[in-house]
């Protein structure tokens, strides 16, 4: 147990890490209360008070006028041999992290519009979507045409394998689009299929954003793993 200046030290640590909608665990809180405020107290000592704000439902954040509360996970620290509650926001596939990081810091998630839990990304592409290091090639910004669709560009295609007169399916993965060539492995069953123009190019319909509750009129496309991921 913590006096009550050091609980309002470990609760401002949260929140920055909250807001900046960090991955994290009491060790990262304790830790950064040790080493940047100078507390002497040991972790066992701290780290009720996360666990605590957590249950009160203090870690929260404001996404586009709309509260989002944190979740948590147990899971294996890898080297250190314990089993940790990790924080992190909603929308995120905490698998898809190299979660043995958190023994040093926090890790920086991917936009929380995006769930790619079924991607198999690596975690150097993840890093770098995070510091939003992805080269041109992999992360632009399209708009929609006249009639409200999104033409996915020839080269990107490409990068996954898909031609002209090849199928590619759409999956939605919450308010994102996943798309894949007809030998890829989406994860579901597809939404929508279409087949590559003979330009190279695919138009992604309006109705398909209207079932994901994507409103935008702009969108990014990102390239990762032979899978093309769009999203607001």
């Amino acid at each position: 147990m913590c006096d009550y200046a050091t609980q309002q030290i470990l609760d401002t640590i949260i929140s920055g890490y909250v807001r900046d909608r960090k991955i994290f665990t009491a060790l990262n809180v304790s830790r950064a209360a040790q080493i940047s405020h100078g507390i002497s107290l040991k972790h066992n000592d701290m780290k009720g008070q996360t666990h605590r704000n957590y249950a009160d439902g203090m870690m929260q954040f404001d996404k586009n006028g709309s509260s989002q509360k944190y979740q948590r996970q147990l899971v294996d620290i890898a080297g250190v041999n314990i089993r940790a509650w990790a924080y992190y926001p909603p929308g995120i596939g905490i698998d898809n992290y190299d979660l043995t990081a958190l023994r040093s810091d926090t890790i920086d998630t991917i936009d929380t519009s995006i769930r790619l839990a079924h991607l198999a990304q690596s975690s150097a592409v993840l890093m770098a979507t995070a510091a939003g290091t992805l080269p041109p090639t992999l992360s632009k910004k399209y708009k929609l045409d006249k009639r409200k669709r999104l033409w996915i560009p020839k080269d990107i295609l490409k990068s996954i394998g898909a031609n002209s007169g090849e199928a590619v399916d759409v999956e939605i993965d919450g308010k994102t689009l996943v798309l894949c060539n007809m030998n890829g492995n989406i994860g579901g069953p597809p939404k929508a299929s279409y087949k590559v123009d003979r330009r190279g190019n695919v138009a992604i319909s309006h109705s398909v954003f209207k079932s994901a509750d994507m409103s935008s009129l702009t969108y990014e496309i990102i390239e990762m793993n032979k899978k093309i991921v769009v999203q607001e």
